[in-house]
């Protein structure tokens, strides 16, 4: 077993009589054994020096026109995939959810499998991939970003041919909650802070990936009927990702539509 400690320091700004300076601290992910003899490290499956390839080194840009890097999202201060999937969870949402006339519309999950594969769908075979607003490339940014089909762009060697995930992806849960305790009846940009996530309703943990690009009902069925796979249908804990079946067909080598020849370049 292991278990991840991550610094996360927020932005210094240093401030004199003339000027002031913003200045971002990169991530340091350590591992302590909790069972083992010694501490077992998190698998590496995409690369923060891919992500900074195209995204500048804090994930961000300075300028959205020419897209020259600067800082990002969370200013700057998450720039290390090991880092990002402390908080981008299973459990996580964005605080995009409402409830109008007693119906609720739940929120986007931020578990960062899902969450980044969407936003990389969203912008197609465009560079950068964030901000959304910057939607066309030059031939310099094609040359580098290859479209959302070549998953060596981002995944280290061939972790993106198996999904090894065992949490769900919260999409229903308690909408405007704060541990527990009801603070909403109606709104939007409701949170959810729940100190119960194990009774969300979750996405199962392949289907969670696959899903986040392939949205149609088409799609949607298949991974239900041919995959065995889950659309809160099942709780965070009652969730059994054995169920899924998904690699009986699709499994790197294997004949109907591979992973490795289907994502593969």
């Amino acid at each position: 077993a292991f278990l991840g400690a991550v610094k996360v320091s927020k932005t210094v700004t240093i401030r004199d009589p003339a000027t002031s300076y913003t200045v971002p601290v990169k991530n340091v992910v350590s591992y302590f054994a909790l069972t083992d003899a010694v501490p077992v490290p998190r698998r590496v499956v995409v690369s923060a020096d891919k992500c900074n390839t195209c995204h500048g080194r804090f994930l961000g840009f300075s300028n959205t026109t020419t897209a020259a890097p600067g800082f990002g999202g969370h200013g700057g201060n998450r720039n290390d995939p090991q880092a990002c999937v402390i908080c981008h969870n299973g459990n996580g949402v964005l605080r995009d959810a409402s409830i109008t006339n007693g119906v609720t519309t739940y929120g986007t999950t931020i578990h960062f499998k899902s969450f980044i594969h969407a936003l990389h769908k969203e912008q197609a075979d465009n560079y950068p991939v964030w901000p959304l607003t910057k939607s066309t490339s030059t031939g310099a940014m094609a040359g580098i970003y290859t479209g959302i089909k070549n998953c060596g762009v981002c995944h280290e060697g061939d972790s993106y041919k198996s999904d090894k995930g065992v949490q769900g992806s919260s999409v229903v849960y308690d909408v405007g909650v704060t541990n527990g305790t009801a603070i909403a009846t109606s709104g939007t940009g409701l949170a959810s802070i729940d100190v119960t996530p194990a009774d969300n309703g979750v996405i199962s943990p392949k289907a969670s990936a696959c899903y986040s690009c392939h949205t149609s009902d088409g799609a949607k069925s298949h991974m239900i009927t041919a995959g065995g796979a889950q659309f809160a249908t099942v709780t965070q804990a009652n969730l059994i990702p054995a169920q899924e079946t998904c690699n009986n067909c699709h499994q790197a080598g294997l004949q109907v539509a591979p992973v490795d020849e289907v994502h593969g370049q």
